[in-house]
């Protein structure tokens, strides 16, 4: 995989000016150079430059970070990592990790970061301060990949496993009235928040009737005729026509006229769709919160 010195200022954070400026002060970087003269990088810059980037937020200087051997740099990071404070709110460490064990292709050392995030700051807050944000630094952001699909699926199916584990593990809770119906549509195969939003709700008290990625509308017809439901779920992730999702939720509340249907996305995607008397946007993450 090759990455512009775009892509590593929009995966580190780190300008590409500052970039360039390391890589000639203190050979950072080694990128390889195409026939017109344009910078490429692969995956071990992007190692290296998170790496960087979490000693960076940890208070060190770039002076003393560029002298740095390898193997003394990813020594350093687990060192700062491991000794971490509990208390911390600062999730760019866990972000970086993540990022950097999907491009190994490393299991161990994402399930790792993934439980040290979840045991410090509970699996809510690691689902929205760390793994969507990480999602995003990959392309996905509840939205289509721009990086390797290896690296993609690696990732996104580790994820989805932690997820799933969680909603099995989830304590029978004081239930609450109404049922959620939850699907993706035709089309639509990134699950992740999806999957959030089946734990949450769950872990809130509710009935939630799931039925995952990709749900053809006859199908979902059929569910909802069998299994009435308050209040509707989905997500609109796959790059399409705003027109497109206009039409299926005209579909929808002509189906549903007497439920609440809540539409999840790319809040730039969401900002370009009708205003629909029973059809609520959840914009962000946190939104998922408020809709009980």
């Amino acid at each position: 995989m090759y990455y512009s010195i775009k892509d590593l200022e929009r995966i580190s954070g780190i300008k590409a000016h500052t970039l360039r400026i390391w890589e000639k002060r203190y050979d950072l970087l080694t990128p390889e150079r195409t026939n017109t003269n344009i910078r490429t990088y692969g995956d071990d810059d992007v190692r290296k430059i998170l790496n960087v980037k979490t000693l960076l937020d940890g208070g060190w200087k770039i002076s003393h970070v560029g002298q740095l051997a390898q193997h003394e740099l990813q020594a350093e990071v687990k060192k700062a990592f491991d000794t971490m404070e509990v208390g911390t709110l600062d999730y760019a460490p866990y972000i970086n990790a993540l990022t950097a064990a999907m491009l190994d292709i490393n299991e161990k050392e994402f399930d790792r970061v993934f439980a040290s995030a979840t045991t410090r700051f509970g699996l809510k807050e690691t689902m929205m301060k760390m793994v969507n944000p990480f999602l995003q630094n990959i392309g996905l952001m509840w939205s289509v990949s721009e990086v390797h699909p290896g690296h993609e699926h690696f990732a996104s199916n580790l994820i989805r496993q932690k997820l799933f584990g969680a909603i099995d593990q989830l304590m029978p809770t004081a239930p609450k009235p109404g049922r959620f119906l939850l699907w993706l549509p035709e089309g639509e195969n990134h699950e992740i928040g999806l999957l959030f939003a089946n734990y949450w709700l769950r872990s809130q008290g509710f009935e939630v009737i799931y039925l995952g990625q990709n749900v053809p509308f006859d199908s979902l017809l059929e569910v909802a005729a069998n299994k009435s439901a308050d209040k509707l779920l989905t997500f609109f992730i796959a790059n399409r026509p705003a027109t497109e999702i206009n039409d299926y939720l005209h579909q929808l509340i002509t189906r549903f006229e007497a439920q609440t249907i809540f539409v999840a996305g790319e809040k730039g995607l969401l900002a370009q769709l009708q205003d629909f008397p029973n059809v609520k946007y959840l914009y962000r993450p946190e939104d998922l919160m408020q809709i009980m």
